[in-house]
């Protein structure tokens, strides 16, 4: 039995305070009885369950106040959910939650646009519903009277349904999240917090951009926007991997502009405040496998603004090497894919591959509104931790506390067990960036070259990874040979990861 060292993350301690009143969006407050108001960690539900509508309607609603239809994407707020339907409010009828099929093709996705990866569908449900139902039934219903599984059914009557006296109306959970709302309703963020309610300072580039950037930049090229700092490098160009490795230094990314608000945010300031109308690198890639692209933080691509014949419609004659992401300010902040960098043929042609580019700093702690660079052990980790674990193996990085556990080898199922006694899960690394900094701890504070467990596995399912939280993996770090590429003979018996910190924070 395989004992080694581990890392446990702990979100940051803020969201203990949440209350309804200062999250739930003040127009529900104001309307709504607050029993069929719920909270947890940094949502605010609503349980409508004395109004029944159909799902386009139930849709709307949500939005009326800035909301989506709840987004049960993990087995835990599943449970949360299903266990307030029954126990608090005594109904076992179903409840839209947000995830419908829109191509009736049997491909579900979340009202915020990202891709399904943990599913509680009923057996012969969802994907697995028979060919008969498959066109019609493309709207899912959670069941409390059935442990909360899912169910697809029609998302409104139709003429048949009419004269049958069918009725497809269902009661609806809302869910109000600041990172919910920017993604799927396109608002500014600055919207999204007045919806959040939580008393923040004003951004400036002095409580939001890094000192360290601050100490070295034109602060004429820094912008503020939300819990962002971008800065805007003009006057350096570089490859794709050159600028993302440039934002990296001061734990930033080549900039992420997921939603149409933000894209049109650094158009205009691309052309109007720095009169710039060449093309800026931005923090989209296919590099591993073409037509696939992600986001430099791990996450899928869901709203896209690729110019016609780019991106996923790239042809066959580019798409094998222009697999990074500009974006063209000059065509209304359209994306095109271009070649990441000079190869061998380029530099006989005396084409350059270099670009302007956009880095994007992010406060990932929004629930306090503590300046990233503020954050301390104190502030961060769990109280009783704090008091328990040696300090000096308690680190805080992008608003996250993490636990070395340097002392205690322990088995993956151990390791996990101990992370959750204490209100955390085994680290999870989803990026590069973090990723480099458990490998830099562990290696040069801590001195050691032993794996470390971290949040990752494939106990259900052979060479399909899950992290801890039951997201699917989007970036890796395994090594040829291991992971999904593992050799057959080894793949039964291989299935829990670590980060090896001697050979650069790989994964085995």
């Amino acid at each position: 039995m395989c004992r080694i060292l581990f890392l446990c993350l702990f979100v940051a301690v803020g969201a203990a305070s949440r209350t309804i009143e200062n999250t739930c969006p003040p127009g529900l407050l104001s309307s709504t009885d607050h029993k069929y108001l719920q909270v947890r960690n940094d949502s605010c539900f609503h349980f409508v369950l004395n109004k029944p509508k159909t799902y386009p309607n139930a849709r709307i609603d949500c939005k009326k106040d800035g909301g989506i239809l709840a987004l049960p994407k993990t087995q835990s707020l599943n449970d949360y959910l299903t266990d307030q339907l029954l126990n608090t409010y005594s109904s076992s009828d179903e409840a839209w939650i947000g995830l419908y099929d829109p191509k009736a093709s049997g491909q579900f996705i979340w009202e915020d646009g990202s891709e399904l990866a943990w599913t509680n569908f009923a057996k012969g449900k969802g994907p697995d519903n028979n060919w008969l139902e498959k066109d019609s039934s493309n709207c899912v219903v959670l069941d409390p009277n059935n442990r909360g599984v899912w169910n697809d059914q029609m998302c409104e009557g139709d003429f048949l349904s009419w004269l049958l006296r069918l009725s497809y109306s269902n009661n609806y959970i809302c869910q109000y999240t600041a990172d919910v709302l920017d993604d799927a309703s396109d608002k500014k963020l600055d919207q999204a917090n007045d919806t959040k309610q939580v008393a923040a300072s004003p951004r400036t580039i002095e409580n939001t951009c890094p000192p360290g950037l601050m100490n070295t930049t034109d602060r004429k090229y820094l912008q503020v926007w939300n819990d962002s700092c971008f800065h805007f490098v003009l006057n350096k160009q570089k490859s794709y991997p050159e600028a993302n490795k440039d934002c990296m230094k001061d734990s930033g990314t080549l900039a992420l502009p997921k939603t149409l608000s933000l894209n049109n945010y650094l158009t205009d300031h691309l052309l109007n405040t720095y009169n710039s109308s060449d093309e800026a690198w931005i923090g989209l890639q296919d590099q591993n496998t073409e037509r696939q692209f992600f986001w430099e933080d791990g996450s899928e691509l869901a709203w896209n603004n690729f110019a016609k014949g780019k991106g996923p419609d790239n042809n066959w004659l580019d798409k094998a090497s222009d697999n990074c992401v500009a974006l063209d300010p000059k065509n209304g902040g359209v994306w095109n894919d271009r070649m990441c960098e000079d190869d061998f043929l380029s530099r006989f042609e005396a084409s350059d591959h270099s670009r302007n580019y956009i880095c994007h700093y992010i406060i990932h702690d929004k629930g306090s509104h503590i300046p990233a660079a503020a954050r301390t052990i104190e502030n961060t980790c769990p109280p009783g931790l704090v008091i328990s674990a040696n300090s000096n193996n308690l680190q805080v990085q992008d608003g996250l506390c993490f636990h070395f556990v340097l002392d205690s080898p322990k088995t993956y199922s151990e390791a996990k067990n101990y992370c959750q006694i204490h209100g955390g899960s085994l680290a999870l690394p989803k990026t590069k960036s973090l990723n480099n900094f458990l490998a830099d701890q562990l290696l040069n504070k801590y001195h050691r070259v032993d794996t470390a467990w971290i949040g990752l596995h494939d106990l259900k399912e052979e060479t399909k990874f899950v992290w801890e939280d039951g997201s699917e993996i989007a970036w890796s770090n395994f090594p040829r040979g291991q992971g999904t590429h593992s050799l057959f003979l080894i793949r039964d018996v291989e299935d829990c990861v670590a980060i090896d910190p001697a050979d650069g924070g790989r994964w085995i």
